[in-house]
């Protein structure tokens, strides 16, 4: 089920007019499209689809009220998920089971550029084999230690989604951490200061018997930026 496809759908991306910002006057960004399967749009979401998590401390400064805000957010999301399934290529690709979309998918959205990515995929497979209705046995047959290695690197990672999630917000960047280099001596003191804080958090609840050092190593392994 070949489409064009557009890689970076965000909000970032849309131009709307400035009388009506219900009408779309422009997409940009598109020098990466290309004809790839549908299943990518299946299971990801633009950001401007996402449901919103109110912060009280981000979110002080907004004019509008977060109720009106998060009642936004909520019909952007159901509109898409509207469009997703009337679709018709998009739709078959989102009926399907949300395990075998994600795994036909893995490639174009990115899932298998990172080890714990692939390992997640495989295991969520092995695991549902049977259910899914695949032959034979799944080829990858995960042990109780690589069950229990994943399980860790799991939580790592959704530590550093959170955290990728809450700085972009506070430092007002871009996902990868990209920064317009007019408010680069802006931010930098604002990004050291929550990054050493960090650190000293990791440090501070450290488990009993582990090395300051091996916290610090832990600590700098979740921080989603490069920059130290």
């Amino acid at each position: 089920m070949p489409t064009l496809f557009h890689p970076d759908f965000d909000a970032r991306n849309i131009f709307v007019s400035m009388d009506d910002p219900t009408k779309i006057t422009g997409v940009i960004d598109w020098q990466s499209t290309a004809i790839e399967p549908a299943l990518t749009f299946a299971v990801t979401v633009p950001d401007f689809a996402e449901e919103l998590s109110h912060d009280k401390t981000l979110d002080a400064s907004l004019d509008a009220e977060p109720s009106d805000v998060q009642a936004d957010a909520h019909r952007c999301a159901h509109t898409w998920t509207a469009l997703t399934h009337s679709y018709p290529k998009l739709g078959t690709a989102a009926r399907l089971n949300p395990l075998l979309c994600h795994f036909l998918a893995a490639a174009s959205s990115g899932r298998i550029d990172e080890e714990v990515h692939i390992r997640s995929l495989l295991t969520d497979m092995d695991q549902y084999w049977s259910a899914l209705g695949l032959p034979g046995r799944s080829p990858y047959r995960p042990s109780p230690e690589d069950l229990k290695c994943l399980e860790q690197s799991l939580d790592e990672l959704e530590t550093t989604q959170r955290l990728r999630v809450y700085l972009t917000r506070l430092l007002r960047c871009e996902s990868d951490g990209w920064v317009n280099g007019d408010k680069w001596e802006e931010i930098l003191p604002k990004y050291r200061m929550e990054y050493e804080e960090f650190i000293r958090a990791c440090v501070t609840s450290r488990e009993k018997g582990e090395d300051e050092a091996v916290a610090i190593s832990k600590g700098q392994r979740i921080w989603p930026f490069d920059q130290r």
